[in-house]
């Protein structure tokens, strides 16, 4: 959900007993009990989950071990960065073999790409990771403009994630000079243009020159970190992932389908990696908003992500902005939040409510609990305390009033659950223009 402030999710797993890769438990447990650590009152918000990793009980695993779909795994040396998209269509050849028309290839100083990662499979003496962090930063040039950046980054180079996923990174995926919203031109979802193309007008020279600045000083920042994009079209939606360099991955995949894991989803709302004993998957949720037309496109979502957990065989830590709110627990204001909606002589019962908070996207995100997640955090908070992740603008909404939701989470699967030592939220939030969204923290112990 857009937001004034930037929510930031952290999970740490201890390295003791992961489970082997097995077919997926029929029902979810509950995970561990989570508390919250204050940072410094600019710092933002981040939650982490910290779970054990025994190598030796997990010697004999060799099967099982790919992202259900995920296709071949075998030792190859691939480019993470995608082929050309245009939507939910991909161009797997270059499009001068295709006739399409193309621009010619740009200086590599003028793109910053997705990492290249060798995918192989991932052996029991490889490292797993432990701990994982994830936010939103709500349009990463405002972050570094504002120098929240340097905070978030020094906050994470003190806890040293294993892994770090970002939402809502607000960066244009690469095109051709002069694209626009909706243009149906070809683009790299994972590069950005930093540097503008000759034919650029000037005012796309001075964005493009922004952005480049802007990312590099925010990758600057995470230099033991390999760094895969998934972008939208323009400044909107999109994520960044960021892996230590020690791990090792089997399989990438940038959408919830069972088709090729190379396309990206078109506005970059889904990376997906497995680590062998786990996979991970990051997402950015679309807002129910208010409208039969943005209730249908929440529900394909929802649809499409139980299927894909219907589909996924090992067990999964997911993380990011679900843009949901599955109890009052997570509402500061449960009777405002549970019946605004707009005049709609349409509206059923189900869609009542603030997006995030209505019954029909609780119901749906129960079921896709049920398929093997499970929601950590149930205590409700205090009202002036981070674990809130979004505080937003109302014109009956007074600052005082501190009004918030946590719509950004951290689900394990069962099998994970006895490993987890904890989940946090941490980071100081503050009403309004001084808060930014939650972060968490997440820990495990073995058992």
């Amino acid at each position: 959900m857009r937001s004034q402030f930037v929510p930031l999710t952290t999970m740490v797993l201890p390295r003791k007993a992961l489970p082997t890769a097995k077919p997926k438990a029929a029902s979810a447990g509950a995970a561990a009990a989570s508390q919250s650590q204050p940072l410094t009152s600019a710092s933002p918000p981040v939650e982490v989950i910290n779970i054990e990793d025994n190598k030796e009980e997990n010697r004999a695993e060799k099967e099982g071990n790919s992202i259900s779909s995920q296709g071949d795994s075998r030792k190859r040396s691939r480019d993470t960065r995608p082929t050309r998209d245009n939507g939910a269509t991909k161009v797997k050849r270059p499009a001068s073999l295709l006739g399409l028309r193309e621009e010619p290839t740009p200086d590599p100083s003028s793109v910053i790409r997705s990492s290249v990662i060798e995918l192989s499979p991932v052996l029991a003496a490889d490292p797993t990771p432990v701990s994982f962090l994830t936010w939103n930063a709500n349009g990463l040039m405002p972050r570094v403009r504002a120098s929240q950046w340097v905070q978030f980054a020094k906050y994470a180079n003190e806890v040293k994630p294993d892994v770090i996923c970002l939402q809502e990174i607000r960066l244009p995926a690469m095109g051709p000079a002069g694209c626009r919203k909706g243009d149906g031109k070809p683009r790299d979802r994972g590069a950005v243009r930093v540097e503008p193309a000759a034919s650029a007008s000037a005012a796309e020279k001075r964005e493009t020159q922004a952005v480049g600045s802007c990312l590099r000083e925010a990758l600057a920042a995470f230099p033991d970190y390999n760094v895969l994009m998934s972008l939208a079209d323009w400044k909107y939606s999109g994520q960044f992932l960021l892996l230590r360099r020690h791990l090792k991955v089997a399989a990438l995949r940038f959408n919830l389908d069972e088709e090729d894991p190379d396309i990206h989803h078109a506005e970059g709302r889904v990376i997906i990696a497995d680590f062998g004993r786990l996979a991970f998957l990051t997402t950015y949720s679309p807002n129910n908003g208010w409208t039969q037309t943005s209730f249908q496109r929440r529900r394909q979502w929802d649809d499409a992500l139980l299927k894909f957990m219907e589909r996924q065989k090992k067990p999964l830590i997911w993380m990011g902005d679900i843009n949901c709110a599955p109890s009052d627990a997570d509402l500061s204001h449960p009777k405002v939040f549970r019946s605004a909606h707009q005049p709609d002589p349409n509206l059923k019962p189900e869609d009542v409510g603030q997006p995030g908070c209505t019954d029909a996207e609780r119901h749906r995100l129960e079921g896709i609990l049920r398929a093997g997640q499970r929601n950590p955090r149930t205590t409700p908070p205090p009202v002036q305390h981070a674990a809130y992740t979004w505080r937003g603008y109302s014109e009956d909404w007074s600052p005082s009033s501190a009004r918030a939701m946590r719509l950004d989470h951290a689900f394990a699967s069962e099998e994970l659950l006895p490993c987890v030592t904890s989940i946090e939220i941490v980071g100081k939030a503050f009403p309004r223009l001084l808060c930014f969204c939650d972060s968490h923290r997440f820990r495990g112990t073995g058992s």
